[in-house]
C-alpha cells in the first residue's frame, strides 16, 4: 500500500511536504519557548534584584507571590524567606546581572532545563535612620553557572527549581 503510494505521482511531493510543514512547526514551537524560556528567566533575575534592594519589600509583598508570574509558588515563597531575612536584619542587596549567557536548553513538552552563565556583582547596604545607605558588605563579583528547571503552566514557563552548578568568588 505504502509502496504504490509513493510509486505515484504527487505522492512523494506530498509526503515530502507534509514532513517540512511538521518540522518547521516543531522547530516554531521550540523556537518561541526558547525564546519564552530565556524571558521567564531574564524576568525572574530582574524581580529577584529590584525586590532586594527595596526598603518596604516585606510590607508590599505579604503575601509571598511577588514571583508567581515566572515562578512556581515553592520558588516564590523560599526567594521571599531568602529577602525578608537579610532585611529584619537592615541588609539590602543591591545586585546587578553584569552578564547571562544561555549555554544550553532542552524542552521536553511542559518541562525543560536551561543551562546559564552569569555574571553577577552585588553588595550589601544598611538603611541608617536618616534614610541614607551605608555599605555592610563591600561589592563582590561572582561568575555562576546554573541550572533552572521550568514547568509549563497555563502555557507560561515558571522556573521550578534552580541548581548552581558552580560558584568563582572575585572580591
Amino acid at each position: 500500500m505504502i509502496q504504490s503510494l509513493l510509486n505515484h505521482k504527487g505522492t512523494k511531493v506530498t509526503l515530502f511536504s507534509l514532513l517540512f510543514l511538521s518540522v518547521t512547526l516543531i522547530a516554531n514551537t521550540d523556537t518561541e519557548d526558547i525564546k519564552d524560556i530565556k524571558e521567564t528567566i531574564l524576568t525572574y533575575n530582574q524581580t529577584i534584584i529590584k525586590s532586594a534592594k527595596k526598603k518596604d519589600f516585606i510590607k508590599v509583598f505579604k503575601n509571598m507571590d511577588f514571583l508567581k508570574a515566572v515562578a512556581t509558588e515553592k520558588i516564590s515563597k523560599k526567594n521571599y524567606f531568602w529577602i525578608a531575612a537579610w532585611q529584619e536584619n537592615n541588609l539590602y542587596m543591591n545586585a546587578s546581572l553584569d552578564k547571562i549567557e544561555f549555554k544550553k536548553i532542552v524542552v521536553n513538552k511542559n518541562s525543560a532545563q536551561a543551562y546559564t552563565n552569569e555574571k553577577w556583582s552585588y553588595r550589601y547596604l544598611n538603611y541608617l535612620p536618616n534614610g541614607k545607605t551605608k555599605e555592610a558588605y563591600p561589592l563582590t563579583k561572582i561568575f555562576y553557572q546554573v541550572k533552572y528547571s521550568l514547568l509549563k503552566d497555563n502555557n507560561r514557563w515558571k522556573i521550578s527549581g534552580i541548581d548552581i552548578l558552580s560558584q568563582k568568588e572575585k572580591k
